[in-house]
């Protein structure tokens, strides 16, 4: 899985990123934090349709899950950081630090979500059986982190944004700016 990844994004090392680019990429998610990959005591799913026959085992994928992400990207920077250093002098690149970003609004979730609800981290919003039908939508969407077991919410994804404003602005405290 690793290997594919990287090799989909060989741009970091490729000819085709011009000295002259200035660009943004943001580095993965916790996928461990997600409901298909948690851990049952912090929501995560036995059963899904976007994973029918997923292993028993919860801690292994888990924790599998979150060592292959911390590794991915440790390699995104590391690749990112000697590609600007020495080979395209010139360039800007913003890493957005998604992870950090994610895991600070798994841990304070108070400070994220405005619904009329409680915040939410380990539910979701689209409720449905172990087939993917009888779906229920949960009302106060805002108060959840998740809006389906392996996809972020609404509310979620505008707080992404809020930070990727900051970004581009160059005031993001979740980027490291590789000049």
């Amino acid at each position: 899985m690793m290997r594919k990844w990287l090799a989909r994004h060989s741009w970091i090392t490729s000819s085709a990123f011009s000295v002259q680019s200035n660009g943004s990429m943001m580095n993965v998610p916790p996928l461990d934090l997600l409901p298909l990959y948690a851990l049952p005591e912090m929501g995560g799913v036995e059963t899904s349709t976007f994973w029918p026959d997923k292993p028993a085992n919860s801690t292994e994928v888990s924790c599998r899950m979150k060592q292959t992400v911390v590794a991915v990207n440790e390699i995104i920077r590391l690749k990112m950081e000697g590609s600007m250093r020495h080979r395209y002098k010139g360039a800007s690149v913003a890493l957005f630090d998604t992870h950090s970003l994610l895991t600070n609004i798994y841990g304070h979730p108070a400070q994220y979500f405005n619904g009329t609800e409680p915040p939410n981290v380990q539910s979701w919003v689209k409720q449905c059986d172990a087939q993917g039908q009888n779906c229920v939508e949960q009302p106060s969407r805002d108060s959840y982190m998740w809006y389906d077991a392996i996809h972020p919410s609404e509310q979620t994804d505008r707080i992404i944004a809020q930070h990727f404003v900051q970004v581009v602005k160059g005031l993001s405290p979740y980027t490291h700016y590789f000049e």
